[in-house]
């Protein structure tokens, strides 16, 4: 068990674990997502919560969106069947949108790291538009 740390009173939630220089997803978000991978293979570590996106009014261009997504909320059943709305906050809307929408998970990703709410509905513009032509929303 060469490279593995056993906590020194396993009966207090010790485990045994392994320091990893690789993160463990593929594509990270920007940081270093080293950590620790305990003896049953999963990862534990840290992260860091960035600061909230401010607040900002749905616009009248995208106020269409708000039907779609309330579909797609209907649809998607828990945990959003549960979940606290603000269909007049470009911000909840969009990234709901990039959470709930068919989209390659590279674009979701890329939707999901702008910190700019007018910026993420206008790139999903033209992906609601084909998903739409081709009736998968």
């Amino acid at each position: 068990m060469e490279g593995l740390g056993v906590d020194p009173d396993p009966g207090v939630g010790g485990a045994a674990t392994e320091q990893v220089d690789e993160p463990p997803l593929a594509n990270a978000l920007d940081g270093d997502l080293t950590g620790l991978r305990q003896a049953d293979g999963l990862y534990v570590g840290t992260m860091e919560m960035l600061a909230q996106e401010p607040r900002e009014s749905l616009t009248e261009n995208f106020s269409g969106l708000t039907d779609l997504l309330r579909g797609l909320l209907e649809e998607a059943g828990a945990p959003y069947d549960s979940l606290k709305t603000d269909f007049d906050d470009a911000s909840w809307v969009g990234y709901r949108l990039a959470e709930l929408l068919p989209l390659p998970v590279s674009l979701k990703q890329s939707l999901l790291e702008l910190d700019d709410a007018r910026r993420r509905l206008e790139r999903l513009e033209p992906h609601i538009a084909e998903l739409t032509a081709s009736e998968n929303v």
